[in-house]
């Protein structure tokens, strides 16, 4: 059975397409990869398939029925789903939200971030209404675990947001962009660090969807 994860985030900047490329390069190691790239006109993980290959199925979806209508098209010809949100909230972030087995909110340790996310919380609110038991999970993206005030700024968003957070954080480091230029995850990049970063986020993953999708390294 395919699985479908969303990575919402009203706030531009926040690591959205750069997180849902790495999961998604991470994952077509393995399985079967589509992207539904919601994030127009920028498009970055289109512009990131382009430029990685025909390892991975991209397509776009600009409202919430060419949303339905991409995953119902998708979703019986591949393992997983990936939808990268517009940041935004609208129907198609909605839709998004409801349909997903897992919804990510990438999140970086500052006050401007975590003050447009609380409006985001009235969105995951309605679409619970339409289904329940939707998983929506924080990841703390540029995170500086050294600096105190990122720690204690994470811990107050978490109360005050009220959403799960994930153990994984991803660190402030230029490994990201750089790989993502060139069509690639960090994984297939220098950046040691950033690798182990990406191993621990998908071993994670792997424990909350129920599906092995890493290989042994």
């Amino acid at each position: 059975m395919n699985k479908i994860i969303s990575f919402i985030q009203v706030k531009g900047g926040a690591g959205k397409s750069t997180i849902a490329t790495n999961i998604a390069g991470m994952m077509a190691k393995n399985k079967k990869v589509a992207i539904i790239d919601c994030d127009l006109p920028q498009a970055t993980s289109a512009s990131w398939v382009s430029v990685r290959g025909e390892d991975i199925t991209i397509t776009t979806a600009s409202n919430h029925i060419e949303l339905v209508d991409r995953v119902t098209q998708l979703q019986d010809k591949h393992d997983f789903i990936i939808i990268d949100a517009p940041p935004r909230i609208a129907e198609i972030t909605k839709a998004a939200i409801i349909m997903s087995d897992l919804c990510l909110v990438p999140l970086g340790a500052s006050a401007p971030e975590i003050w447009s996310t609380v409006d985001l919380l009235e969105t995951v609110e309605a679409a619970r209404k339409r289904k329940s038991d939707i998983d929506v999970r924080i990841i703390w993206t540029r995170f500086r675990a050294t600096t105190k005030a990122a720690r204690e700024l994470s811990i107050a968003a978490t109360e005050q947001l009220k959403l799960k957070t994930l153990d994984s954080k991803l660190g402030y480091r230029v490994a990201y962009s750089e790989a993502i230029g060139r069509g690639m995850t960090v994984l297939e990049w220098t950046d040691k660090k950033a690798k182990d970063e990406l191993k621990t986020l998908g071993r994670e993953l792997e424990r909350i969807l129920e599906v092995k999708f890493m290989g042994e390294g």
